[in-house]
């Protein structure tokens, strides 16, 4: 269904509709009365992420990252802690089709995976990443504030 929703945004967004595009419910967006940007947008930051690292705060605040140059070897992205302002997008451009790129909660938040929540310090993995995956997340309120990401294309899990 999320998949549908946002293909529709992208159906909308690029098909010259001159009519206002109503909301749809549960789904946030800013729309003009001629396109729609997607609420969890991509970012025009790229962030290197083809090796183990711990990320900061600033390369989670709108950014695109990449496993360019991946190494045929499991890497893992630990993400900082939660805050209002975190939205990432993560976005295969090299395959490994042995190996996983997975992202990793801090100690005391989970990842909610296309709504279903993972445990605290959690990770979320793409197994045999192919050029062209990519995973949406963004902050969100919780006791304090916890990660949600949306599958866009390939198998994200829990792990």
């Amino acid at each position: 269904m999320k998949r549908i929703i946002l293909l529709l945004f992208i159906f909308l967004a690029t098909s010259g509709i001159s009519q206002a595009i109503p909301p749809i419910p549960g789904i946030p967006a800013n729309c003009s009365s001629t396109s729609c940007t997607p609420a969890i947008p991509i970012g025009t930051t790229e962030v290197d992420g083809h090796a183990n690292a711990t990320l900061t705060p600033a390369q989670v605040t709108g950014t695109t990252i990449h496993n360019v140059g991946q190494a045929a070897a499991d890497i893992s992205l630990t993400l900082p802690t939660a805050t209002k302002d975190g939205r990432f997008v993560l976005m295969v451009g090299t395959a490994q089709a042995a190996n996983k790129w997975r992202i990793r909660a801090a100690v005391t938040d989970k990842i909610y995976l296309d709504g279903t929540a993972g445990s605290d310090n959690g990770y979320v993995k793409i197994q045999g990443p192919a050029v062209g995956n990519w995973l949406s997340c963004k902050s969100m309120k919780t006791d304090a504030y916890d990660w949600i990401c949306i599958t866009g294309d390939g198998v994200w899990t829990a792990e």
